[in-house]
């Protein structure tokens, strides 16, 4: 318990890390989207709804620092998660598609 080493804590520390990108502090909240990627990918969980969703905020985040093929290939990414998973008809998978440009 308290550990960032689970699920709960990938998803506090993308909640973190978004709120780093809302302020306009995009390099550490690339940073910190980093850690929360090692962690999932170490859980075996990369390729869930929640990479999705993390991978989307990397996306933001690459996008809003004018890395747009950077961008482009973790929407990607996250747009092939939420296919497999059958989520992207969902508000996630609706605002990945916004972020792409579909």
């Amino acid at each position: 318990s308290g550990s960032l080493n689970t699920i709960e804590g990938v998803m506090l520390l993308r909640d973190i890390g978004t709120a780093h990108a809302l302020r306009g502090e995009l390099a550490s909240a690339l940073e910190i989207f980093a850690e929360a990627r090692t962690t999932l990918t170490g859980l075996g969980a990369l390729g869930t709804p929640h990479g999705a969703k993390l991978l989307s905020s990397i996306g933001m985040s690459k996008r809003a620092m004018g890395d747009l093929r950077g961008a482009l290939e973790v929407y990607r990414e996250a747009e092939r998660i939420h296919c497999r998973s059958g989520t992207l008809e969902t508000p996630d998978g609706a605002g990945l598609l916004t972020g792409i440009g579909i």
